[in-house]
């Protein structure tokens, strides 16, 4: 062996048992400690992803529903008329409405327009109901007509009805429609429907419409 390789065999050797040596523990916990602030930032940002998302459906779904009950609600004010000249047959309270009204009907393959007595409200389960006696049955309270449920996660539903106030020039609200032989001017609907998510101290997602009444 020559001078200059015997020169070089102990730096050889202590480089050699340094990399057979591998990590220190110190090394290892730096190591798994950067680890799982790794994890735990990756997993905080997909549980941030999926909930957001839920959310968002939750939110698209709530909506769908109270549209579809505002249109329905809208399309038989809209149709409604007067029984008579001195009888509208329209009462309403905050929770319960009903009148007079024209709806759609299939007579084999064509559609026609029937005259119907309709009636919203809600029950104690938090339902919202519409009952709807057609023609002859309309009038009759011994009708054996079924209400349709229009959702079942309704929290609240609050009609209040308009009416002309000549002195003052303006349109005004109240909570209750007992005239007999007028209809209201407008009807306005305030609906709160449930969320899944929902927490106590919430009060789900509201939503309002203002409906004019073509027999005004």
């Amino acid at each position: 062996m020559r001078a200059d390789d015997r020169a070089f065999t102990p730096l050889l050797t202590k480089i050699n048992r340094k990399l057979v040596t591998g990590f220190t523990l110190l090394e290892l916990l730096i190591a798994t400690a950067i680890l799982g602030v790794i994890m735990t930032t990756l997993a905080f940002s997909f549980n941030t992803g999926i909930f957001g998302y839920r959310n968002i459906e939750e939110s698209l779904n709530t909506t769908q529903t109270a549209l579809k009950v505002l249109e329905r609600i809208n399309l038989d004010l809209r149709n409604s008329f007067a029984y008579s000249d001195n009888e509208a047959k329209f009462t309403g309270t905050k929770s319960e409405m009903s009148f007079l009204t024209l709806v759609d009907t299939l007579r084999g393959d064509t559609k026609a327009q029937d005259y119907a007595f309709v009636l919203y409200k809600t029950d104690d389960t938090g339902q919202l109901l519409r009952l709807c006696r057609l023609n002859q049955e309309s009038l009759s309270d011994k009708s054996q007509a079924l209400p349709v449920i229009l959702s079942s996660n309704v929290k609240e539903i609050v009609f209040q009805y308009g009416y002309l106030d000549i002195q003052k020039k303006a349109l005004e609200w109240k909570d209750a429609w007992d005239d007999p032989a007028l209809a209201p001017v407008a009807v306005k609907i305030s609906l709160t429907i449930k969320q899944k998510a929902e927490k106590k101290q919430e009060a789900g997602q509201a939503f309002k419409r203002a409906v004019f009444l073509p027999l005004s």
